[in-house]
């Protein structure tokens, strides 16, 4: 597999370009165009990979396949938080198959003030934050 990183670098020596102009074209700073360039940082958001193709001069939108491709293959901090932790997998493979209305008795119980949803009143129904 290509990486973002690696494809950046050829076009950046490819157009002569300075990680100054990279950062002025993109509103990044150096240092986190510079973790992105060394594999430090992953792919950066689509936008940003648009204003690096602008300022290199990228007709063919590679950057944003590559980018694509290689935050595809990533799991997600989610995924891997789940994966890492055993007892956490087995909770959420256990609700799987709960109605709505257990799911949000559980997260209702749950510690903390993680307000990612919310109950519309007139409506009895949950919608997205």
């Amino acid at each position: 597999m290509e990486f973002f990183g690696d494809a950046l670098k050829r076009a950046k020596i490819a157009k002569n370009a300075t990680l100054r102009e990279m950062s002025e074209a993109t509103g990044k700073s150096i240092g986190y165009l510079s973790d992105v360039l060394q594999k430090r940082k992953g792919p950066p958001d689509s936008e940003t990979v648009a204003q690096l193709e602008r300022c290199l001069d990228i007709k063919d939108k590679s950057l944003l396949h590559i980018a694509l491709k290689e935050r595809d293959g990533k799991p997600s901090n989610l995924a891997r938080r789940v994966k890492s932790r055993p007892l956490l997998r087995e909770a959420l493979l256990r609700m799987e198959d709960m109605s709505d209305e257990d799911l949000e008795k559980v997260v209702e119980d749950l510690p903390g003030n993680y307000l990612l949803f919310k109950k519309t009143e007139s409506r009895g129904r949950v919608d997205g934050a």
